[in-house]
């Protein structure tokens, strides 16, 4: 997860999005509890982000 969160970083950086700067990163995880991701999904809808992203399956599936 480390590698896909490093190459996210760098491609955004090199399209000019900053980490601190000009965009922010909320970091959420629930490695291995498949029913974390409801509660999980609950809690991203609350800090009203512009942009998801998760990374494998079931995530992609249930945090949307």
């Amino acid at each position: 997860m480390a590698v896909l969160l490093e190459v996210l970083r760098q491609e955004l950086s090199r399209l000019g999005w900053v980490e601190g700067k000009n965009i922010a990163f909320e970091y959420q995880f629930a490695v291995g509890e498949r029913n974390g991701f409801s509660a999980l999904s609950t809690v991203l809808v609350r800090l009203k982000l512009d942009l998801n992203v998760a990374a494998g399956e079931p995530a992609a599936t249930r945090v949307r």
